[in-house]
Order: C-alpha cells, then sequence, then structure tokens
C-alpha cells in the first residue's frame, strides 16, 4: 500500500456492525526509536538505553515485499518473547531510520508494534535491519538483529508526513470503531466467497476495492 495519496478514503465506507480488534496496516532522516511497551516507563525520544546483555529472544518484521519509490511503507515488528519488560523497537535503513510510533500490542507470541519506513526515491532493493531492546529493573537485554529487503519499484510518489499518514491510514474515521476494507485483487471466486462467508459468520462488514486483473476479469 503506497501511502501517498488517500485512494480509497474519497468515499468513506459505512460502519461495521461489530468491533473487531484493531490491526496495523513519517519520514525520518534522523535515528528514532519505538514507544515503549507495559504499563510502566515514559516515552521515549532518545536513543536506546545501551544494552547491558543480549537476549535470546528473536525479532521479525513484516513489510510489503515492494512499493513505490519515496512511499512510505507500513511495517509491523515483532519480538516473539511475551514478556513484561518495556520493549523499544530500532528500525535502521541505509539512508536513514525506521520510525515506531505505532500502536503496540502484547499477545501470545510476544510484543508487536506499527512502524514505517521511507522508500528512497530511486529504484532498487533497501534493507531494513531491526532490532529490539527488552528493560526492565534488572537492566537492558538488546536481541540479535534481523534484515527484510523492500524494492522500490514503479513510478515515484511524494513522501507525507505523520499527520498525513494517519489520515490516510484511518480514512479519516475519527471514531473508537474499525472501517475493514480490501483493496487487492483475488486469485479466484472461491477465496472470494471464503472471506465473505468469514465475515458474514462473525457479523463483520468489509468494503472490498477490487482491482487488477482480478477487477478486470470479473467486471459486470
Amino acid at each position: 500500500m503506497v501511502l501517498g495519496a488517500p485512494t480509497a478514503c474519497t468515499a468513506p465506507p459505512p460502519a461495521p456492525t461489530s468491533s473487531p480488534t484493531t490491526a496495523p496496516r513519517e519520514t525520518s532522516v534522523a535515528p528514532t526509536t519505538a514507544r515503549p511497551t507495559g504499563s510502566a516507563g515514559p516515552t521515549s525520544s532518545a536513543g536506546p538505553t545501551a544494552a547491558s546483555g543480549r537476549s535470546s529472544a528473536r525479532v521479525s518484521l513484516a513489510t510489503p515485499g515492494y512499493d513505490a519509490p519515496g512511499s512510505l511503507v507500513p511495517a509491523v515488528a515483532t519480538v516473539d518473547e511475551p514478556t513484561e519488560r518495556t520493549v523499544t523497537f530500532t528500525l535502521e535503513v541505509p539512508h536513514g531510520a525506521g520510525t515506531c510510533d505505532g500502536p503496540t500490542w502484547r499477545h501470545p507470541g510476544g510484543v508487536s508494534q506499527s512502524c514505517w519506513i521511507a522508500l528512497p526515491r530511486t529504484p532498487g532493493a533497501t534493507t531494513i535491519r531491526a532490532t529490539a531492546d527488552l528493560t526492565d529493573h534488572t537492566g537492558t537485554l538488546r536481541t540479535a538483529p534481523a534484515t527484510r529487503t523492500i524494492r522500490a519499484k514503479g513510478v515515484p510518489t511524494e513522501p507525507v508526513d505523520a499527520a498525513r499518514r494517519d489520515a490516510i491510514r484511518s480514512c479519516g474515521n475519527t471514531t473508537d470503531r474499525v472501517w475493514l476494507t480490501f483493496d487487492d485483487y483475488f486469485l479466484s471466486e472461491k477465496r472470494m466467497r471464503a472471506m465473505l462467508a468469514t465475515l458474514a459468520e462473525k457479523k463483520v462488514r468489509g468494503r472490498f476495492f477490487a482491482m487488477g486483473s482480478w477487477a478486470k476479469k470479473t467486471r459486470r
């Protein structure tokens, strides 16, 4: 998803009949750190605390495989340890740093946070390096780094600031309800109907923005 223009937000979808759990979907050239998780500890805008040891927990980073040059790409950083420590994610890219200031949530598999990466305006591959610092009263443990590569290709887009990013991400929704949208192509009508059946079973509304070859093939 290219965060360069609010394409799917011009006609806001209707409010869903239920409120499913929110799931994650600024451009910076200076190193930044994540908002720490947990009930204790203030939000940090400085660099991570010097690590006193190495954590055995592993970090992973989920991102799109590619996006337009210059675009702001969403990412989800996860540490695979269901720890009560404060977790601080740091993303590094060759031309600067990523920004982890999105929602943070704990789950049985660990701790995750929404992050953002600005791709360079020239086509090519960008490798992101992700680490996490786990801190409590005994000190800070740092994980081994994980890497992820995103390819910038296609028509360059202009970057957006944090306020514009959040407006696009929420489609202008100022309520605490979730608007569930699907803006992709689908491999088969069978898969589409399976998704619709799941939404109906959970009593959740979804709006579909069909695109690509699937939209062309099934256009009525």
